[in-house]
Parts: structure tokens; C-alpha cells; sequence
């Protein structure tokens, strides 16, 4: 499921749940969390990389059968996988030493708090990134609206509202990646990493092999890039409402597919992730830390989320019965009182 292994000097996390695509379940949690607290104070670990043993995914997020379960003891227990999730996030984004995450495949949800918190993101040219939680009813958590301070403009609202996957070029685009190597590539990185002598010098040895081995023409275009004019019109609007009726007004069939996507998620879960996106630009990273653990509390009592995943993962019939149906029918009153304590 997870292994934590120490290689001349350098913290390996592998996930190798292929069966779930690395779906973080408490275990795994808690076992990145232990090595993480053991390596920051060991004087003979250097740095840490975490990656996938699995060819399909770095970690498609948090697991949604085990925190469906937890309903059947209590509240408080799910509240608990939540807090822990996120203080694992946070731990990542204030790490000591360079952590360095190496992600392909499908990367998504809690894939991306254990990985976009760190120093070093590297991607491959199969990625596939994205957080769309607001499909299951939820909002984009893992303290993501902190790295996604990095997007230019107000991609930041777009990738919060949207769930939109990225592939590589977008990543890199947006500064959620770092740095862009072949799978191949990233292999032969990370032995050499593993070979080098970091002892007392692993910040310039690092940037020594990215240098060498990053970079390169990414093989794809982001579309997130060609767009950015039309998402920052767009997304410039003070409502979520008048982001839609000015998406409505184009006719790119790439806005056509997302506005057909945006039709079958939570319209609670939208508003709920476009006012966090215009909040979290205002907000310290220990007050959105505080910000994420309360909305997901208070989405598992009163939002939408036990039956997004009933309907995605349990009865797997997808067909949701959200509280509200459309947007309009949201009050706004309801979604303040989400961001309450």
C-alpha cells in the first residue's frame, strides 16, 4: 500500500495501492505523516521524494468508500480524518528540507495535498491534474486554494469551480509544476538523486540534476494559457451567476464542454468553492487552514457530500439529488453561514 524508505541519504514515499490508484486512505495518512515527522529531524536524511509505483496514477485523492464509512460511527470521526488529512498538507507546505513530489497519471483531490504543498513538483507528460471534488458534492479542500494562489489572473476561481484536468503544459503554466521530465526521465532523476552525495549540500545538488535533466519541449499545449484572457473576463465577475451568462456568450466548443460539465455538479458545492476562491487571496495559509477544516465539517453535516459519493461510489447509479438544483435556487445566506464557525 505505501512504502517509507530511506536511500542513501534521501526519504522515498512510494505509494502502491493499484487497485484504488493510490486513494489515501487513514493508514496511508498516518504512515506519510510518521516518516515525515521522523526524517525532518534525522540528521542523516537529506530530502524526501514521494512518488507512485502505480503506471496509471500518482493518487486519484482521498479515499471516498473509507470516508463514506466513517458516517456509521459519528461526525466527529470523519472531522478527525479530515483535521489529520490536513495537518499532513500543512506539514508538507512547511516542510525543512526539499520534498520533492514526482507525479503522472492521475493526480487529483488528496493526490495533490500530498504533493503540490512541497518544494519541487515535477510532472510527466501523462498527467492528469485536477480537483474536482465539487462532482461528489464537496469543494476543493487539501488546503488547494493556497497553491493555487500561483495561477495567473483568475484561473485560480476557474480551477475551483470547474474541477478542470490539466495535463502538463497547463501544470507548468499555472506554477502548480515546477519542473517537466519524461516518465523515462524521472526515473533515471531519481537514481542519480539517490547516488549523489547531499551531505551538508543537497539544495545544490538538487538544482544541479534539475538543471541537467528538466526542461525540455513539453510534447502538449495548455489550453489553459490560450484562454486565459476569456477566464479572467469571465471569472472577473462578482457572482458565480455572472460568470455562466459570460461563458454563455462564446462559442469555443472548449467552453461548451465545460459548461456541460458544470450542469452536473452540486450548485451548493459551486458557490461554496467560488466564494472560498475570492476569500483565499485574502486570507493567511494558517487562516485557510483553519477555513478548510471547517467547510468540509459543515459540507459532511449539511452539504452535499454523503450523496455525491452514494451516487459515484456506493449505489453508483449517477444520479445525484443535490439539496438545490440550480445556482439561483442557493441562498446566499446558505453559503455564509458554511464559512461560520
Amino acid at each position: 500500500m505505501i512504502d517509507c524508505s530511506v536511500h542513501n541519504r534521501i526519504g522515498i514515499i512510494t505509494l502502491n495501492r493499484a487497485e484504488k490508484l493510490n486513494a489515501l486512505n487513514g493508514t496511508m495518512i498516518h504512515a506519510i505523516h510518521d516518516s515525515l515527522t521522523c526524517w525532518e529531524n534525522d540528521p542523516d536524511v537529506d530530502a524526501v521524494v514521494i512518488r507512485s509505483a502505480v503506471e496509471r496514477a500518482f493518487s486519484a485523492g482521498g479515499d471516498l468508500q473509507v470516508i463514506y464509512d466513517l458516517k456509521d460511527q459519528s461526525f466527529e470521526t470523519m472531522d478527525a480524518f479530515f483535521r489529520f488529512e490536513y495537518a499532513l498538507n500543512r506539514k508538507i507546505r512547511f516542510y525543512k528540507k526539499p520534498y520533492i513530489a514526482l507525479l503522472h497519471g492521475i493526480s487529483m483531490g488528496g493526490g495533490l495535498g500530498i504533493s503540490l504543498h512541497g518544494s519541487c513538483r515535477i510532472v510527466s507528460e501523462s498527467l492528469q491534474m485536477a480537483m474536482p471534488e465539487c462532482a461528489i458534492g464537496f469543494f476543493p479542500d487539501v488546503l488547494s486554494s493556497g497553491f493555487f494562489q500561483s495561477a495567473p489572473g483568475f484561473l485560480n476561481r476557474f480551477l475551483a469551480v470547474t474541477g478542470y484536468r490539466m495535463n502538463a503544459a497547463d501544470a507548468l503554466y499555472t506554477g502548480l509544476a515546477t519542473h517537466y521530465m519524461t516518465k523515462d526521465t524521472v526515473d533515471v532523476f531519481l537514481e542519480a538523486l539517490c547516488k549523489s552525495p547531499t551531505e551538508g549540500c543537497v539544495e545544490e545538488v538538487l538544482h544541479e540534476l534539475l538543471d541537467y535533466f528538466a526542461g525540455g519541449e513539453v510534447p502538449l499545449l495548455s489550453e489553459l494559457e490560450r484562454h486565459q484572457d476569456f477566464i479572467d473576463t469571465c471569472f472577473s465577475e462578482k457572482t458565480l451567476e455572472g460568470v455562466l451568462a459570460s461563458m454563455n456568450g462564446h462559442k469555443d466548443p472548449w467552453v461548451w464542454k465545460i459548461l456541460d460539465d458544470l450542469e452536473c455538479l452540486s450548485p451548493l458545492s459551486l458557490k461554496v468553492a467560488f466564494e472560498l476562491s475570492k476569500r483565499a487571496r485574502k486570507i493567511s495559509f494558517e487562516d485557510l487552514y483553519a477555513l478548510d477544516f471547517r467547510l468540509a465539517s459543515n459540507l459532511v453535516r449539511y452539504g452535499d457530500f454523503l450523496e455525491g459519493i452514494r451516487a459515484k461510489i456506493i449505489d453508483k447509479d449517477h444520479n445525484p439529488q443535490w439539496r438545490y438544483k440550480t445556482l439561483e435556487d442557493v441562498p446566499d445566506e446558505v453559503v455564509a453561514g458554511f464559512f461560520r464557525i
